[in-house]
């Protein structure tokens, strides 16, 4: 463009404001319970691409939320305003021109006949890049070595809201391209992510060629790319899994709200329904569902318990859970439905049978899942049976079972001399009985007088060791103290109230028993969104510390992180918290048992 011209300039007491409070926002994000599941993990990077671009279609037209990297924003100077530059004399095209020349060869999007939408500018403005990091970011790729990319250093980007429009008719198709350079590569390094009307069309792609879209104007979920390697990473409508777990056998189904709304009758003359309504389409749902999929364990029909029911919608990382009273999209939103059966250990062999094919799903993306992993199957109307069998040789997740403690050695050996004492004892008397003619009878009362003591001695010492509290180091407090609240975590694992209550009597005494089934449950159970409780995957106690107590029992500060694991929906999501509590523990009729359990702190790690 002709003229002197400065690039901008970020204000540098705005932007430091702007860094306080986004990094106060920020922190509350990690620290809320955040609605999204990290369920998918992008590999190609565009997420954190030098500029990137939101695509979202919808009836009058295309929407694009563009942020543009500070250091390219003179490809991009179409789009900037003229208050932004600082120059002496400012010679420029309109923004109309500037406009009509972006429009045919910067973002453009073209219908199939080659022409070019017209877009206007809603916004513009200077902000921080939005956080798309992952997981994988900066890490290095296990299979080819290659470092997964990470953003720019520098956070500035240029925010920009564009408007492609459709001008009254809705094409078939449109071409997505990125601006091209005088070599006729693209002139910026671009990540781009699209929707239709609210479904998510495809992941993050780098944008370096026309992306050709063919929509479906009745159904957005059937939107496609011509590239088959744009799509998204939730592509079925329908879905079933069959969990198979030590306690219980789950069956859940996802089902786009849509399907489910046709299947129960509601008619929906929106896109959209209210909190209402789509509490009673899940109601409905569950009864027809369960009655279109049903269980059997090792043979037998088996009618499970309703556990949950939860709305999701496809977003960047993941499938994202809706908050409570969120309205509810029906083309682009997923209901989640859970059933729950109790069992003793893991089963022989477990199925569903899956009876709702047609037209819009005729095949069924179907998993069944241990602690091996899933498997993955396809279901038809020919073959609808979802199977899951037990192969293994040993249970993979141990029962709970009371700590004993070891016995002293001198008070055993002390226990075998006075055995043998008495042994000898009533060897002795019998043998004086049976000679007293020959031997008097102070043979006979000399064995019973050494048989009695023996015996007594033998009684007393055994009493003696259930209640002596044994001299332990710190090493091996610190591992029992590991042992007792890993067998507490696994009794949580348990489904019925009766079956958790019995395993915890196995570690903890009376006293302490109620307390930690009622006040502490909540405080040690790690939660996921949507409501599912995770099973504990991994125990570290990090220090344990001796307190003074009375005689007869341990008092230890104890220090601790727990992971936690749970898997719905196909997908594993971990979490981990760690924990301070106060410990007594003391031997109790032969085995260990915590006499008291108060937990002083909770945080969560990760």
């Amino acid at each position: 463009m002709g003229g002197r011209t400065r690039v901008f300039q970020f204000p540098q007491k705005r932007l430091s404001q702007f860094l306080i409070s986004l990094h106060a926002a920020l922190h509350l994000l990690c620290f809320s319970t955040g609605a999204a599941i990290a369920d998918y993990l992008p590999r190609s990077g565009a997420e954190v691409a030098n500029n990137i671009a939101e695509i979202r279609v919808e009836n009058d037209g295309v929407y694009v939320q563009l942020e543009v990297f500070v250091r390219d924003a003179s490809k991009f100077e179409a789009l900037i305003p003229d208050e932004w530059f600082s120059t002496e004399t400012l010679t420029r095209p309109t923004e109309a021109q500037r406009l009509s020349e972006f429009t045919e060869n910067g973002l453009t999007i073209r219908r199939s006949n080659g022409k070019a939408l017209p877009v206007r500018i809603e916004r513009v403005e200077q902000r921080l890049r939005i956080d798309r990091t992952t997981a994988l970011t900066g890490l290095n790729d296990p299979v080819t070595n290659r470092k997964f990319p990470e953003p720019p250093e520098d956070p500035r980007v240029v925010y920009v809201e564009l408007f492609y429009d459709f001008e009254g008719t809705r094409p078939d198709t449109i071409a997505i391209a990125p601006p091209i350079g005088p070599s006729g590569i693209p002139g910026a390094t671009i990540g781009f992510v699209t929707f239709d009307r609210g479904v998510m069309v495809a992941n993050f792609a780098f944008l370096s060629a026309p992306a050709i879209l063919t929509l479906d104007w009745s159904d957005p979920w059937n939107s496609s790319f011509d590239n088959p390697n744009l799509i998204r990473h939730h592509r079925y409508p329908r879905m079933v899994f069959l969990y198979a777990e030590p306690y219980e056998i789950r069956q859940e189904a996802l089902v786009r709200v849509r399907d489910a709304a046709e299947l129960v009758g509601l008619n929906v003359p929106t896109r959209k329904l209210a909190p209402d309504q789509a509490r009673s389409l899940a109601k409905a749902a569950v009864d027809e569902i369960a009655q279109r999929s049903r269980m059997t364990i090792n043979d037998k029909p088996v009618v499970p318990d309703y556990d949950r029911s939860a709305f999701m919608r496809i977003g960047m990382r993941g499938l994202e859970f809706l908050e409570q009273g969120e309205t509810v999209d029906v083309d682009a939103d997923i209901l989640g439905l859970i059933w729950s059966a109790p069992v003793d250990g893991l089963p022989r062999q477990a199925q569903v049978e899956w009876d709702w094919f047609d037209e819009t799903a005729p095949e069924i993306a179907a998993y069944s899942i241990d602690a091996a992993g899933p498997f993955l199957s396809s279901l038809t109307k020919d073959a609808p049976i979802l199977v899951w069998k037990n192969h293994f040789k040993v249970n993979p997740n141990p029962d709970v079972t009371a700590i004993l403690i070891e016995q002293d050695r001198r008070i055993s050996f002390l226990v075998y001399v006075l055995g043998c004492m008495g042994f000898l004892g009533v060897g002795l008397a019998v043998i004086g009985f049976a000679r007293r003619e020959t031997f008097g009878v102070l043979p006979t009362y000399a064995g019973f007088a050494l048989a009695f003591i023996g015996i007594a001695g033998v009684a007393f010492a055994l009493q003696h060791d259930t209640k002596r509290v044994p001299n332990l180091g710190p090493e091996e407090l610190a591992t029992l103290s590991e042992r007792l609240l890993n067998n507490v975590y696994r009794a949580f694992n348990f489904r019925t109230e009766a079956q958790v209550y019995d395993r915890l009597a196995l570690t903890l005494d009376d006293d302490a028993l109620e307390e930690v089934y009622l006040a502490q449950r909540d405080a040690l159970r790690i939660d996921r969104a949507g409501g599912a409780e995770a099973r504990v995957t991994e125990l570290d106690v990090r220090e344990t510390i001796l307190k003074p107590n009375e005689t007869g029992a341990f008092r230890l500060q104890t220090d601790w992180t727990v992971t936690g694991q749970v898997g719905h929906w196909g997908h594993a999501h971990s979490r981990t918290n760690a924990y301070l509590a106060e410990l007594v523990i003391a031997p109790v009729d032969g085995s260990w048992k915590i006499l008291d359990f108060d937990v002083l702190r909770q945080d969560r790690l990760q």
